[in-house]
């Protein structure tokens, strides 16, 4: 058995998220600190929202559960990910539309839940193809209490051409949940 890890180590399995396998990469600010810019940091496999979703919203909701109760809304930069039309998932929770707008800053995602409908939580999203040890950087400095930092300036070491990141595939049955197009 391993020993326990601080809070801000994104291979832990504490509050703040792990990189298991079959974990999200997910970073958020502790106590729902709502200083700064962004409220943490989310760093993606892919583009592909419908495979990237479902894990994200579960690893939210196991993270801060009754705090920020069932998410209803995800919201999105449209050029940065696939697919961009209104959309929903079916989670155990309900359903939780996702819409990308052409004018939402690429870096973030936000996520509204009846708590947070007006201050919804912001995740600086690190890009996919991003390094292990620089995303990893990102996230604990997105996710640092008292972090104010500009999106743009967590992000500005990813900025310069990169090596792919290590892939990692999430196991089949990973997060539940069931894509609805909306009309």
């Amino acid at each position: 058995m391993s020993e326990p890890r601080d809070n801000h180590d994104p291979g832990s399995s504490t509050e703040h998220g792990s990189d298991a396998d079959d974990d999200v990469r997910l970073e958020l600010k502790p106590n729902m600190s709502r200083a700064g810019h962004v409220d943490g940091g989310w760093w993606p496999r892919s583009r592909d929202l419908r495979v990237e979703l479902p894990a994200l919203l579960a690893a939210i909701s196991a993270q801060l559960g009754p705090r920020v109760g069932p998410i209803a809304r995800i919201g999105f930069g449209a050029a940065q990910w696939h697919p961009t039309g209104r959309q929903r998932l079916v989670t155990p929770t309900g359903r939780v539309a996702f819409d990308g707008f052409a004018d939402f800053d690429a870096d973030l995602i936000w996520v509204a839940s009846r708590a947070t409908t007006h201050t919804p939580l912001v995740l600086l999203v690190v890009p996919p193809e991003t390094r292990r040890a620089h995303a990893t950087a990102t996230l604990r400095r997105a996710s640092a209490a008292d972090n104010t930092d500009l999106p743009a300036a967590l992000l500005e070491e990813q900025r310069a051409p990169d090596q792919p990141a290590e892939r990692e595939v999430l196991p089949a049955g990973a997060a539940h949940a069931v894509l609805e197009v909306m009309p």
